[in-house]
Parts: C-alpha cells; sequence; structure tokens
C-alpha cells in the first residue's frame, strides 16, 4: 500500500508538468522529488531499490534510443614497386538515430587511390533512408531513401536513386508471452530479464496499475501507466530486433534512377577498346532484396542481394546498328557480403566483399572492319565489379 500512496503522490505532483515533457524528462522530475517525498521515505530499503530501479531502466532505454549513434571506419592496402607506388584508401562515416518503430540513418563511403603521390577517388556512396515499422510490428518495415553513387571502374560518373517500399522480416527472438529468451544474444537475454521485472507484484508496471484503480476519475493515472508500460513493449521489440541471433528479410521496392556516365567512357570488345560518350539516363526499376543477418555475442554476419529490374517498357534495353540489333533485359544485381568482429564496445574489425554485374550496360556496335567491308561488333562498358575491402571502426 505504501508503494501506492508514493506513485498516487507523484502522479499529482506532475499532473500539469506531464503533458509538456517526454517520458524521461518526467522521470527524471520524479527521481529529483524523491527525497522530499515522505511516503518515499517511509519504504524499506528493498522497495526504494526496486522503484529507483524500473525508473532507471526505462529512463536509460529512452535516451539510448533518442540519442544519435555514429562510427567511423578507415582500411588501407598498399603496393609499391621501383618505380611505381599505389595505395587504396577505405573511409566512411555512419549516423543512427533509433531502431524501433523510426529509425534513420545516414551513410559515407569513399574508396580513393593514391599513386606516385596524386589522389582520384574510385568509389563513393552517399545516403540516408528512413525507416518506420507499420502495426506495431517489428516484422514489418516500410522505408524511404536516396543515394548517391560514383564508381570509376564502371564508368560511373553519377548515379542518383530515390525509392521506397515495404521489408518484411523474421526475427529468431519471437514476440510471445511469456516473454521468450530463445533466440537473443547474451546481451538481448540480460536486458530482456530486466525488462521482465516489470511483471512482477512489486514491480513498476504492476504498481502502476493499481494505482490506476484507486481513483478512474484522475486522467494522470491512467495517462502515465500507459506511457509507462507502452515503452516497456516498445523496448521488448527494440530489444528482439536488435539482438536476434538471426533475421531473414525480403524488400520489395521501387526506385526512380538517374546516371551520368563519364565523358570519356573505355567500351570493350575482346582485346579491343575504344572511347565514347553516351547521353545522361533515367528511368524507375522494380527492387527485390532478399538477405540474411546472424550475430552472436561478438560477431555479426550479413549478405544482401539487390536485383533491380527496368519497368514501364524498359525491361528489356536495345541497341541497334541499321539492320542489327542487341537485345537484353535490363536489370542489374549487387551481392553484398560483410563479416566484423567486436574487440571491446568501441573497436571492431570488418571485412566486406561486394560484387555487382549489370546485364545492359552502355555498350554500341562498331565497325572493325579493315577493309569495305562492314564487321560490326558490340563494345560494351565494364558490367562487373567486385571489391574486397578490410576496415577497423570505430563507435563514437
Amino acid at each position: 500500500m505504501k508503494l501506492k500512496a508514493l506513485f498516487t503522490s507523484c502522479f499529482l505532483v506532475f499532473n500539469c508538468i506531464y503533458a509538456q515533457k517526454t517520458t524521461t524528462e518526467v522521470i527524471n522530475d520524479i527521481l529529483l522529488n524523491l527525497e522530499e517525498s515522505t511516503n518515499y521515505n517511509s519504504l524499506e530499503l528493498k522497495n526504494k531499490k526496486k522503484y529507483k530501479k524500473h525508473l532507471f531502466l526505462l529512463r536509460d532505454q529512452e535516451e539510448t534510443e533518442q540519442k544519435f549513434n555514429g562510427k567511423i571506419l578507415f582500411g588501407l592496402n598498399g603496393l609499391e614497386v621501383d618505380n611505381n607506388n599505389l595505395f587504396v584508401i577505405n573511409t566512411g562515416v555512419t549516423i543512427s538515430r533509433g531502431t524501433y518503430p523510426f529509425q534513420f540513418k545516414f551513410s559515407s563511403n569513399i574508396q580513393a587511390q593514391t599513386q606516385n603521390g596524386s589522389l582520384k577517388e574510385t568509389v563513393s556512396n552517399l545516403g540516408i533512408s528512413f525507416d518506420y515499422n507499420v502495426d506495431k510490428d517489428i516484422n514489418k518495415e516500410t522505408y524511404v531513401f536516396v543515394k548517391r553513387t560514383n564508381n570509376s571502374f564502371l564508368g560511373i560518373d553519377q548515379r542518383y536513386e530515390i525509392g521506397g517500399g515495404f521489408i518484411f522480416s523474421s526475427y529468431s527472438g519471437k514476440e510471445k508471452e511469456p516473454l521468450q529468451k530463445k533466440g537473443l544474444t547474451d546481451t538481448g537475454e540480460k536486458i530482456l530479464r530486466q525488462l521482465e521485472g516489470f511483471k512482477d507484484n512489486e514491480s513498476l508496471g504492476k504498481c502502476v496499475d493499481e494505482v490506476c484503480n484507486i481513483n478512474d476519475e484522475d486522467p494522470i493515472d491512467s495517462k502515465y501507466s500507459e506511457i509507462l508500460n507502452q515503452k516497456k513493449e516498445d523496448f521488448i521489440k527494440i530489444t528482439r530486433k536488435k539482438y536476434s541471433q538471426t533475421r531473414l528479410s525480403i524488400l520489395l521496392g521501387l526506385n526512380y534512377e538517374l546516371e551520368k556516365t563519364e565523358d570519356n567512357l573505355k567500351l570493350f570488345y575482346k582485346d579491343s577498346t575504344v572511347i565514347d560518350s553516351f547521353p545522361a539516363t533515367n528511368r524507375f526499376r522494380i527492387v527485390v532484396r532478399p538477405g540474411f543477418e546472424w550475430q552472436g555475442n561478438n560477431f555479426t554476419f550479413e549478405t544482401k542481394a539487390y536485383f533491380k529490374f527496368g519497368v514501364f517498357g524498359e525491361l528489356e534495353n536495345v541497341v541497334n546498328e541499321g539492320s542489327i540489333s542487341d537485345e537484353r533485359l535490363d536489370y542489374w544485381a549487387e551481392w553484398e557480403n560483410s563479416l566484423s568482429f567486436k574487440f571491446s564496445k568501441k573497436i571492431t574489425l570488418g571485412i566486406k566483399y561486394s560484387y555487382f554485374y549489370d546485364n545492359a550496360a552502355n555498350r554500341k556496335f562498331i565497325n572493325t572492319s579493315q577493309n569495305a567491308e562492314s564487321d560490326f561488333r558490340i563494345f560494351s562498358a565494364e558490367d562487373t565489379f567486385q571489391a574486397i575491402t578490410f576496415n577497423f571502426e570505430y563507435k563514437l
């Protein structure tokens, strides 16, 4: 009963504050005024600890979700001979905020070559994405994004993509009652055990529900109970989303793509090379992306395969030269794999393998005949790109 009285007094004191302040701010105000509460001071020591423990847990989880998290990465590979040297530098930064129901992510990655003292950007990616879980379900997400890409190996000067769609997932950590810790990493199990404390008879969640039954005419009781219990449910979903050992997912989306190739684009046919230029293009693409993620206490493995197809009359790409033509299905595929090992809370070593294939790369018929008779061959830009990078990551 003393715990009930304590909650009732706290709710009344902060009745006016609640409407203007966040959950974290309200809890901070309660904690600041606890020592002045006669009801709190009359509690047994163990009940004081339980009362504070659950408020601290809610506040800490809320603050973690609201803050921006960042990490930087750096990698360097070098080759040197008597008269030549080549270094490949890979650097990037990632900033994110939130997990559920909203998630924001900004990422930037640049790969550059330094050869005999001159610096040249070879591959770069810059992207912003925003995800939202629909129907309060971690297995269903909508997303929107914008991305800029440069790849000198493929002759891509600038490619811009903007789009959105849906992601459907299956996490190994299941949302069932009673709470199940199977399918989570050790960290996830630990957090879930803390959240389970809300179900104890003397826990915050149980006490809040009891307080609400004291005076049904006092709206602040029901509001406060609702927000604390909702936060508890949100943190359970966040824990399962962040710490499930495995995740299977499928992405379905629609992108709008604008691409400009290099002015002096190299086209290849066997051992022959020509230089040409192509106008900028823009098109819509359907995107399908299956994915798999696996994580343990100190490692994470992730693989994703993107398939992007032309739509709205651009499913096929055709190149003509008089009566001859080259027809290809207009799609490109990208396979991304990463494996990382965590050495501490701040430092991670990662390796990444990427494979890119364009089935309808820029191409043109060129007459290769050395006499009066025409002999047209199809010359094509690079259609395949592979990269392996090693990086150190530092969490800010």
